[in-house]
């Protein structure tokens, strides 16, 4: 008997000091990061594309067979230049019936002034009736009426010859072609798609929670999959009063500082516009704050034991948040704290 609770007293013992030296000996390991001071920019993130400011969708107004094309796909082209014209003999013979049938209408306005003025005189001496000059004064005007509506015909005539043509608006690069010469086009079939270069902008997607804290001039980088690794820099310029309900995003428009060399329209970008910057902010990165009671906290690491420090949090970026108060410069922290962390708990580094 005395064997056996002497046996039991040992394990006793055991399992007691093995409890001290777990309490007093044994410290968990921790990771720690220094509270330090630098630079904390605050980005807004969106996707976007490539946009042109000026550029235009031209259709062939008036349609026909298609005898003549100036220009294909990446042309570089002046303004006043001519792109397109379809058949214009049909409405070539129109305007010209039409300019014969003012030359009659006028010969025939000035005889029939020139027999009013004689009627005119003879009516004075009472040579005819009152009757036949009113007659005649109505061939008159009608005669006038006939030449406005046949120069009206030419006019319309001369306008849908000029429909039969496209012509460049302003300076610009043709970035599509959709006709061949031959084609017969129907009314209003587009034709040709153009841009100004020198307009080429990224049109951004921002979500309506950042938009308040988006404003013109802003500086932003610009980063497109065409261009991988490399970043632009840019300038919001416009923003659109105007959110999307579906997407609940609105437009911002972005001015490039220098544009890659090849950069066509619809390409995807991503954006980031820079909010807010802060210079010589303490910073710690953003696994070391713990949220608890709607408060922030921090395990801070003093002679080996952690406290738990309410914190106060400025602007947050990427992987790093600003400390506006609760602990100092150079103090050291548990950098991803645990559920077993707990108050003048021992660590070891």
């Amino acid at each position: 008997m005395k064997l056996k609770y002497g046996i039991l007293l040992l394990i006793g013992i055991i399992l007691a000091g093995y409890i001290v030296y777990r309490i007093f000996f044994i410290r968990e390991k921790v990771v720690a990061v220094t509270v330090t001071r630098g630079q904390l920019v605050s980005l807004i993130y969106a996707t976007g594309k490539v946009s042109a400011d000026a550029n235009a969708i031209l259709r062939c107004e008036s349609g026909g067979n298609i005898t003549f094309l100036g220009a294909q796909e990446g042309s570089w082209v002046r303004k006043g230049t001519l792109l397109l014209r379809s058949d214009k003999s049909e409405i070539e013979l129109k305007i010209n019936q039409a300019e014969n049938e003012i030359i009659a209408a006028e010969i025939d306005l000035r005889d029939k002034k020139n027999n009013i003025e004689k009627l005119s005189d003879l009516l004075q001496v009472h040579s005819i009736t009152q009757k036949e000059y009113d007659s005649a004064k109505r061939d008159y005007d009608l005669a006038q009426i006939v030449l406005e509506r046949r120069k009206i015909i030419l006019s319309q005539e001369k306008e849908n010859l000029s429909k039969r043509t496209i012509t460049a608006p302003f300076d610009c690069v043709v970035y599509s072609v959709s006709v061949n010469i031959g084609d017969y086009l129907p009314p209003n079939t587009e034709c040709f798609r153009i841009l100004d270069p020198g307009s080429i902008m990224v049109e951004a997607q921002v979500d309506e929670q950042d938009l308040a804290k988006v404003t013109t001039d802003q500086h932003s980088l610009v980063a497109f999959d065409a261009y991988p690794g490399k970043k632009f820099d840019a300038v919001v310029f416009r923003i659109v009063p105007q959110t999307d309900e579906a997407t609940k995003t609105s437009k911002v428009f972005l001015k490039l500082s220098a544009q890659p060399a090849k950069l066509n329209i619809g390409m995807t970008a991503t954006v980031n516009i820079v909010a807010g910057k802060k210079e010589n902010v303490l910073i710690i990165p953003k696994t070391a704050v713990i949220n608890k009671n709607n408060k922030k906290f921090v395990f801070q690491i003093t002679d080996g034991r952690l406290h738990e420090v309410e914190v106060t949090i400025g602007i947050m970026e990427g992987n790093y948040v600003e400390l506006l108060s609760g602990v100092d410069q150079n103090s050291q922290v548990v950098l991803e704290p645990n559920a077993t962390n707990k108050e003048n708990q021992k660590v070891a580094l």
